[in-house]
């Protein structure tokens, strides 16, 4: 008589052939096979026979399409599933190792850290799948895989497939659905519709045995563990394990309440109270009882001892009732209203996790606004750019200045996670390893979560915006060649999407990133556990914008999508305007661009201007002649900007990141081009040139502490390291010294906001605040009798006089120029009253209004993909 391994391996022929036959279940046989179209490893799963003439095959392929989308580094993808000559079958990765069944065997109890590592990855594949209206409905140690020690979810969502082929008619095969020792109360009594707490508990049962060495209900029968499930408390784990901290019996306690509405709310926050060593447990918890008094028993208790017992004489052990069908969510678009905030930096848009928080930098801080509330809330962090959100949702990290910060969405001080004079951090990712990755001088490097020394990932590339892989094992990165993958375990980088850059992982299973010769952003479906591009690029947004290596995007684990309109808006589209100090101004004959940091030249006569946004080779110096209107480019490679006029107008000191440095350094040229760019030194920090009051005296500031300083150099004599000017705990930048040389006017953060201050120069002396309200980009008057300064959102112009000797207050400032549209860099002529403004051009500035939020993308997105 031929046997069904026979019969399988026969039917299944033309697709797997089937090696051997790994273990067998309650509702099915399991093998390893051979998938010969991919030429892997597969285990395929085959049903009873009896539970496959029950469920019937067109139903049941139905129901287990629901699984078949999820996509999560602890869960166990589905790759196939069908019907061949009567058999039920479905297919997934064959994975080496052990079952946590196996190891508990072995070993009984595992230490409590790996234990509540364990709990909490698979809480994270719980909760990923709960938000995807799939329950599990059987964990336990033998459907959870372990692999290298990280676990992997097996049969992810079959229960649920099963129960919702049968319908009501799981009694007629003899079988049950779940494990007597993890069900869930509710389960056990068979209620109809199951939610993502019946998980939780049989999570909690698991953690418990870990913890514990057995499950938290013994019994000799199937139906003494289901009586005691729906009728007894658990015994505290403390009772059994005395080292369990007080914290980890709390959340255990807390997961296994009867009642489902006493339990953890999402599996997600039954993980963070593992974490919280604060957290104790309410809602009838009992972890920390001390007496072994039982409670009295009620009429409810006296209840479910009648129907657990009707039940396990009845059915066997339990029911489970079809689950309510899992509709697919629609995606809904909605924009954010930013014309309140000037200065944001909407390419730095940022969605939490969860996709409840949304951050923004501007000039003041970062910007938090919830999905559910129409208001922001401040987090004062000046000048902090490129936040990143937690993987919890609870924490942003940010750069200041090079710094590495991270500060509680709820707000509270900044907590300091690098200050170091060799890096000059950016991009910062959190990742879900506990590390947070940043690129500083064409180096990648990680750092852990709670601060420490940073360690060097890839060296000798220039990474843009890189982002951590959910498994932890790997980071994407950018580089001009397209978008790069570094796997930790081989130490290597290698190429995975040619010309892509700003590529992050999605939970639907794709890289998104944006091609720059095309526009929008694209997707390509992408193996996690084989690290492989498995499909062809797709595009799947058009409206998505960016500059250089960098798409301003953010997506949620969750699904929710945000962008900015158009978000280099005023900054992209610039106009130069000449503006006497008494308000009236022309416009300069140039078409908008990207014009920043203009300079008059020491006889007033022509004008330095940069173009191009961003840190990217578009940007180059230019002249433009006042009298003629003839403009002539300076520079044309290297992306130089930031120039800085000496004092006889016939060089330039700018910025640049030409070839060999690590970072912005100063280079000086003559404007006639007669000789190429000479480099003045070479500091771990970029550098920025303000001023060039003597041969021997150029200002700029740097940030080789940390925190941003002023220095002096002295470009006649290249080998004298620079030396301070101003150095402190806070930043000062943005520098003017005044017509006779003796005093600096300069903007500083000391009093937690930019404002105006003034010393004399060489010699910092001196000091007095001339701002009240806050100020930015300090400029002295021809005379000397003024300085002016913007208003920190950069539509009023302030003149503060000024006097040696006297104490001068911004209450003393006179309001010289309103602009509708807010002011970028600008500079004040010394031949005449008269000033220099780059402008946001009103119709760019009102694209930079809004930011889209599309919830639930992810359907689009697999829509877009093929499903």
């Amino acid at each position: 008589m031929t046997s069904v391994t026979e019969k399988i391996r026969t039917v299944l022929s033309d697709r797997y052939e089937i090696e051997r036959e790994l273990g067998e279940g309650g509702m099915a046989t399991v093998y390893l096979a051979h998938d010969v179209k991919h030429d892997r490893k597969v285990a395929i799963k085959v049903l009873k026979p009896d539970l496959a003439a029950v469920l019937g095959a067109e139903r049941f392929i139905q129901e287990i399409k629901t699984t078949a989308n999820l996509q999560h580094p602890h869960i166990l993808p589905l790759f196939d599933s069908g019907e061949a000559n009567g058999f039920l079958f479905y297919v997934m990765p064959y994975v080496e190792g052990e079952t946590l069944r196996d190891k508990l065997d072995r070993d009984t109890q595992l230490g409590i850290d790996e234990a509540v590592r364990i709990t909490t990855e698979i809480a994270d594949a719980l909760d990923y799948a709960h938000r995807h209206d799939v329950i599990h409905r059987d964990i336990k140690p033998e459907n959870i895989l372990l692999h290298d020690g990280r676990p992997m979810v097996s049969d992810f969502g079959i229960a649920l497939a099963v129960s919702a082929a049968a319908g009501g008619r799981m009694t007629e095969t003899g079988m049950s659905l779940g494990t007597p020792h993890y069900m869930s109360p509710e389960q056990a009594t068979a209620e109809k519709d199951l939610t993502n707490r019946s998980d939780i508990y049989s999570l909690g049962a698991v953690l418990y045995e870990m913890l514990a060495g057995e499950p938290p209900h013994l019994g000799k029968s199937a139906q003494q563990i289901i009586m005691k499930i729906v009728t007894d408390d658990a015994r505290p784990v403390t009772e059994l394990r005395k080292s369990v901290p007080t914290h980890i019996a709390a959340a255990t306690a807390k997961s296994l309440e009867r009642l489902a509405a006493d339990r953890f709310e999402s599996a997600a926050k039954f993980a963070e109270a593992l974490h919280d060593p604060h957290y104790t447990a309410t809602a009838g918890a009992t972890p920390v009882e001390t007496t072994g008094a039982p409670r009295r028993s009620n009429a409810r208790e006296m209840m479910g001892w009648g129907v657990a017992a009707m039940l396990a004489l009845l059915l066997g052990w339990t029911v489970l009732r079809p689950a309510p069908p899992n509709t697919a969510p629609i995606p809904m678009r909605f924009t954010l209203d930013m014309i309140e905030f000037d200065g944001l930096r909407l390419g730095d848009i940022a969605v939490s996790p969860d996709g409840s928080l949304f951050a923004l930098p501007d000039f003041e801080g970062i910007h938090l606004r919830r999905a559910d509330d129409p208001t922001f809330r401040l987090i004062p962090a000046i000048r902090a750019i490129s936040p990143a959100f937690s993987p919890d949702s609870k924490w942003l990290a940010y750069t200041r200045d090079g710094v590495l910060y991270k500060v509680p969405v709820e707000g509270g001080t900044p907590q300091t996670l690098i200050r170091s004079g060799t890096l000059n951090a950016s991009d910062p990712d959190w990742g879900y390893a506990g590390t947070i990755v940043f690129t500083s001088q064409r180096t990648l490097y990680r750092v852990p979560d709670t601060g420490g020394e940073p360690e060097v990932i890839v060296e000798g590339v220039y990474g843009v915006r890189p982002k951590q892989l959910p498994d932890g094992r790997g980071i994407l990165f950018s580089v001009p060649a397209g978008i790069m993958l570094f796997e930790f375990g081989a130490d290597s980088a290698r190429l995975v999407v040619p010309g892509g850059n700003d590529a992050l992982y999605v939970e639907t299973g794709h890289l998104v990133y944006a091609l720059p010769e095309d526009g929008g952003l694209h997707a390509v479906p992408f193996n996690l556990r084989s690290y492989e591009v498995t499909g062809s690029s797709v595009p799947v947004r058009d409206d998505v914008t960016g500059t250089g290596s960098n798409a301003f995007y953010s997506v949620s684990k969750t699904g929710t999508l945000v962008y900015p309109i158009d978000p280099l808006g005023g900054d992209r589209d610039r106009q130069l305007l000449l503006l006497d100090l008494s308000g009236n101004a022309d416009t300069i004959p140039l078409s908008p661009r990207t014009f920043s940091w203009p300079r008059f030249s020491p006889n007033g006569r022509l004008l330095a201007f940069n173009t191009g946004a961003g840190r990217t080779e578009q940007r180059a110096i230019y002249t433009y002649d006042l009298g003629s209107g003839s403009t002539t480019q300076i520079t044309f490679e290297g992306g130089t900007h930031a120039a800085v006029w000496s004092p006889d107008g016939t060089r330039l000191v700018f910025s640049s990141e030409r070839e060999g440095t690590v970072a912005e350094d100063l280079f000086t040229m003559p404007i006639d081009g007669s000789s190429a760019p000479t480099r003045m030194f070479s500091l771990p920090s970029d550098e920025h040139a303000m001023a060039w009051p003597t041969d021997s005296q150029i200002v700029f500031f740097a940030a080789p502490e940390g925190n941003q300083d002023l220095l002096i150099a002295d470009p006649t004599n290249p080998d004298r390291p620079p030396k301070p000017y101003l150095t402190a705990e806070w930043n000062e930048g943005q520098l003017s010294i005044s017509p006779n040389g003796d005093f600096a006017a300069y903007e500083s953060d000391e009093s937690g906001r930019e404002e105006i201050y003034v010393r004399r120069f060489p010699e910092p002396l001196d000091q007095r605040r001339i701002s009240q309200d806050g100020g930015r980009e300090p400029r002295w008057a021809p005379d000397g009798a003024n300085v002016y300064y913007w208003s920190l959102n950069g539509d009023t112009l302030f003149a503060a006089p000024f006097r040696p000797g006297q104490v001068t207050s911004r209450r003393a400032a006179a309001v010289v120029a309103v602009i509708p549209q807010r002011a970028g860099s600008w500079d004040v002529d010394r031949t005449s009253r008269r000033a220099v403004v780059t402008q946001a051009v009103a119709e760019a500035e009102e694209t930079t209004s809004e930011i889209v939020v599309i919830v639930n993308w992810f359907e689009e997105l697999r829509a877009k993909m093929g499903g």
